[in-house]
């Protein structure tokens, strides 16, 4: 329990400060911070653990000793990820900008508590094992090499799976992902449809905007637009002009009006009186307590600008190709889920752009440190993306945004297990914190994947199946210790080849 008050504390503390900082230089937080944001957990867990799986309590001298010991690891670990989220920030989204100072603030926030509290907190430390740990320990100390298996198995294994990954990725097809915000059933959907039809309530996501320099050019620009609307079939429309004709038609309607008031009048026996013509505008109608007939048909615009709207009812999906034909000078026709489906086209575009330049640059800060072994911290996360991503094409699921958020989550998790294992390629603690680490995160991204609403099935599906791989590959290509264990035997270049 101390152990697990402690790892909370640490993960709290920089979830605390990334947050801090996200709101001192934002202001303000999107939703998709706090969702989204919370991957900071599953990352900033590795470094408490890895403390926590590196031995029992001893004096603060030992634990001293013991964190210089794991200070390169866990320092490239904290750095590779950050840099990872930091790519982040060249996205023009808001929200992805955020997640990356969260991310990159949080996370050497919970190292520099990991290395400066924990080493001088010698009672959060167990004083000996626990049975389920002396047991995994004494698992996880045989565990094997791939290369330590025959040629026969490994040649065999190594083309299936190169299989699987080509046909999968092969099938990967993309989208926008609009529809993965929500999970009304299907059944409810229609019956807003046929209600909608019935009422002939006009469609929120389409309508054309007409624009003109005076509020006349704009309705002439509404008339034009409404005869023609007039020849599609299904479609209803509303515009301002249905209240306010422009000027001409009401000088037309208002001469109809005093002619027949002229001829009517001797039977009536009345004179007729001087009139002057004053076309009624919208300003009118608000004043006499009627804005709600024109308000809702006027935009507010830049000076010099009149933009009003035409509201459309009876739309259906065959006739988008049609309503957008009807454009011309000043009338534009808007499809808001056409718009938020190329601006989330975009956005994943602009995260796996990210994520490729993210993977470069590690691979080159990490080759400074780890050499030609740099491969070996490198392969299982990319592995662990290719696999999601061809689990996704082999179940014909598409790849939107909230799956290139979670691969950038397996690119910081996946580099990170690679360089604890790097370091400690044959200690059983070490990949017990591997291990911890990994199952913690697949418990808690990977229940996502029991939701209902597709964006976070896709989330926790993606991250499940990268994590599963990344931790089954990581530790099956680390390299050989450069120590030599005790009982190994040696030969000295002696003379005589003396053995030790």
């Amino acid at each position: 329990l101390r152990t697990v008050l402690g790892t909370v504390l640490t993960v709290s503390l920089g979830f605390a400060v990334g947050f801090a900082a996200a709101l001192a230089v934002f202001g303000t937080l999107h939703l998709l911070t706090f969702v989204f944001g919370l991957t900071l957990i599953g990352v900033a867990v590795d470094y408490s653990l890895h403390w926590f799986c590196a031995g029992r309590a001893a004096p603060v001298s030992e634990l001293l000793k013991r964190r210089n010991r794991l200070l390169p690891s866990l320092v490239m670990a904290a750095l590779s990820s950050s840099a990872g989220y930091a790519i982040l920030t060249a996205t023009p989204m808001t929200g992805l900008k955020e997640i990356a100072v969260l991310a990159g603030v949080g996370l050497p926030a919970t190292l520099l508590f990991v290395l400066t509290v924990l080493p001088r907190a010698p009672f959060l430390l167990p004083e000996k094992d626990g049975f389920a740990m002396t047991a995994l320990l004494k698992v996880l100390a045989g565990l094997p090499r791939l290369t330590d298996a025959p040629r026969l198995v490994t040649i065999p294994l190594l083309a299936a799976v190169l299989v699987f990954l080509g046909t999968g990725l092969a099938n990967v097809r993309t989208a926008g992902g609009v529809a993965d915000l929500q999970n009304a059933p299907q059944v409810l959907i229609e019956d807003q449809r046929v209600v909608q039809e019935y009422l002939a309530l006009p469609s929120p996501a389409q309508f054309y905007t007409v624009t003109g320099k005076t509020l006349d050019e704009a309705l002439l620009a509404e008339k034009t637009l409404l005869s023609k609307l007039r020849g599609v079939s299904g479609i209803e429309a509303t515009a301002l002009s249905d209240v306010v004709p422009d000027r001409a038609t009401q000088a037309e309607r208002a001469a109809r009006f005093y002619e027949a008031l002229d001829a009517a009048a001797p039977f009536l026996g009345a004179a007729p009186e001087p009139r002057t013509f004053s076309p009624v505008t919208p300003k009118d109608w608000i004043e006499a307590g009627l804005g709600a007939r024109v308000t809702p048909f006027l935009l507010t615009s830049e000076t010099g600008k009149v933009v009003t709207v035409v509201r459309l009812s009876g739309v259906a999906p065959e006739h988008l190709p049609t309503l957008q034909s009807l454009c011309g000078p000043g009338v534009h026709f808007v499809n808001l889920t056409a718009l938020m489906t190329d601006e989330m086209n975009r956005y994943r575009t602009l995260i796996f752009e990210g994520l490729a330049a993210g993977l470069a640059i590690l691979t080159l800060a990490l080759s400074l440190r780890m050499g030609r072994h740099t491969w070996r911290a490198i392969l299982p996360p990319v592995l662990g993306i290719a696999a999601a991503l061809a689990v996704l094409g082999h179940a014909g699921q598409p790849v939107t945004l909230f799956t290139a958020l979670a691969l950038v989550l397996l690119l910081g998790l996946g580099v990170d297990y690679g360089i604890f294992l790097y370091h400690q390629p044959d200690q059983p603690r070490a990949f017990a914190a591997v291990l911890l680490s990994g199952l913690t995160s697949l418990a808690s991204f990977g229940l996502l994947a029991l939701s209902t609403t597709p964006a976070l099935f896709s989330f926790g599906a993606t991250v499940g199946t990268g994590l599963f791989v990344i931790l089954a590959t990581a530790p099956l290509i680390r390299r050989r210790s450069d120590t030599v264990q005790l009982g190994t035997p040696l030969t000295l270049p002696a003379q005589g080849g003396t053995s030790c």
